[in-house]
């Protein structure tokens, strides 16, 4: 687990650093403060020689189409567009510093050993010309990585053989957007691993009756499918959107032991009165399962219940940190367990 991150060149992150990251780490700002930015970044700097990571920064935060062009995929992640400079972003552990560096190169006509292909989605018009390298050092090993924008596709150049014992990131998006795909895989995980039983009990804190989660497939379509005792079977997507937030969050904690989760939005679908115990399961489930939590938030009830829950833990694994963006320049400011009681008790604005 990370309790620093340094920003250089990425996105309204000139130059940035944020330090006290715990287990638990919650993040507030005004809108357009960076909070989601901040994720991303985090996401690159464990996820960046991952074919699928400029598509899980696209897609899921835009919702829009893929464009196979270096404008539409990376372009807008250098701070100003500037892609003469290099992004950096670096993390430290308990005994190790994890580092991306990421920039252009002019493209060659090296032989690609090993080439990991996206499938297309839209044309692209025209060729460009540069690959984007992505260079992660780790305890003193590095791995490179080249994306490439083709016609239709990109390709990936890179050995692909992830570093030992490597902490990755998944990325919960707050617009719900996720493929059935990879949650699919991720409930294959839980039932070969005798770990579905943990996911229904977790759903039974918001409605008793659940009975077993299940998967079917209709018109070669998988639907992920509720059993309760009072309803019968419908498909979870039907039923509310905390009950499917909180079998996001649980699934994909479960699922992927040892990682970082990266979660939007946080505090859209719960009603105040639930929150604490919300709070209480993701506790629970991040020490379980040994995952660290970023997640980001506008919600003051949100706060107060993510502080309420860690006092049963002794305030070990909880930390706050709030954004600001005065004069477009982003700054962190790290709060300690005595200023966020202090700013909870007193209903200091916070968020």
């Amino acid at each position: 687990m990370f309790t620093k991150i340094d920003l250089k060149n990425f996105k309204c992150f000139s130059e940035f650093s944020i330090d006290n990251f715990r287990q638990i780490t919650l993040i507030s700002g005004a809108n357009n403060a960076g909070k989601t930015t901040l994720l991303e970044a985090i996401h690159l700097a464990y996820s960046s020689l991952i074919p699928n990571i400029f598509f899980d920064i696209n897609i899921t935060r835009y919702n829009r189409e893929i464009v196979y062009s270096p404008m539409f995929l990376w372009e807008h992640l250098f701070s100003k567009t500037n892609t003469n400079s290099s992004i950096i972003i670096s993390t430290n552990e308990k005994d190790s510093t994890n580092q991306v560096k990421i920039f252009k190169k002019a493209l060659s006509n090296t032989f690609f050993n090993e080439t990991h292909k996206i499938s297309p989605i839209i044309r692209l018009d025209r060729l460009n010309n540069y690959s984007l390298v992505c260079e992660h050092t780790l305890e003193n090993e590095t791995k490179e990585g080249i994306y490439t924008a083709n016609e239709n596709c990109i390709t990936l150049n890179t050995p692909y053989n992830n570093f030992a014992n490597k902490i990755f990131s998944v990325y919960l998006p707050a617009n719900s957007q996720f493929k059935i795909d990879i949650l699919l895989n991720w409930f294959d995980y839980l039932q070969l691993n005798g770990k579905k039983a943990n996911l229904i009990s977790i759903l039974k804190k918001i409605d008793s009756n659940i009975c077993d989660i299940f998967v079917i497939n209709q018109s070669e379509k998988p639907s992920i499918i509720c059993y309760s005792d009072n309803i019968g079977s419908l498909p979870l997507k039907s039923l509310g959107g905390g009950l499917n937030r909180l079998f996001l969050y649980a699934l994909a904690i479960i699922s992927n032991p040892n990682s970082i989760i990266l979660i939007d939005e946080i505090d859209n679908s719960y009603r105040y009165d639930f929150i604490k115990d919300f709070w209480t399961i993701i506790i629970e489930l991040a020490v379980d399962y040994n995952c660290q939590i970023i997640a980001t938030t506008h919600s003051y009830e949100c706060i107060n219940g993510a502080f309420d829950a860690s006092k049963s833990f002794e305030n070990k694994y909880l930390s706050f940190i709030r954004i600001d963006n005065n004069d477009q320049i982003p700054r962190a400011v790290s709060y300690t367990d005595d200023d966020l009681e202090f700013a909870v008790k007193r209903n200091f604005e916070i968020r």
